[in-house]
């Protein structure tokens, strides 16, 4: 992204994630290993933002996308991005986490092959279910995007 992006970016967390505070959405915006976007009619549509867990797992911090653009593939895009970051990095596994009564998200990690592996509770105070997906070994088919197609 580009650093002027950095409000829209900022913008969408807020409208996504209201739960998280201004400092952790400082916090991620400035630490994290990779924020990637989605973007149409010059406009950041969605957002993530991920770091490597371990040897084995590239994990999702937050996955965002403006609400009224929602249900149109940008989600999908974005997380086939994620996948194939994981795969050129040769790590076996994406990993993230949803709170329990986030049932659209649920669904959606669902459908694109997500298991749940396990339950905690996460730094809000809310019960949290932990996906995970393997990830094909990389090779050269799979490359990631550089352009998405464009979402209205």
């Amino acid at each position: 992204f580009r650093i002027f992006d950095l409000p829209c970016i900022n913008a969408l967390f807020r409208a996504t994630l209201p739960h998280v505070s201004a400092a952790d959405r400082l916090y991620f915006l400035t630490h994290q290993a990779g924020i990637f976007v989605a973007v149409t009619s010059k406009k950041v549509v969605g957002f993530g933002i991920v770091w490597r867990k371990d040897n084995q797992t590239l994990w999702l911090d937050y996955l965002g996308v403006t609400e009224k653009i929602q249900g149109k593939g940008v989600g999908q895009a974005l997380m086939g991005y994620v996948e194939t970051l994981a795969s050129q990095y040769r790590l076996r596994f994406v990993g993230l986490s949803t709170w329990k009564g986030n049932r659209r998200a649920i669904h959606f990690y669902q459908r694109l092959g997500y298991k749940v592996i396990g339950t905690h509770i996460d730094t809000h105070g809310k019960k949290s279910f932990h996906f995970q997906k393997e990830i094909p070994l990389f090779s050269s088919a799979r490359k990631p995007p550089q352009r998405v197609q464009e979402y209205t």
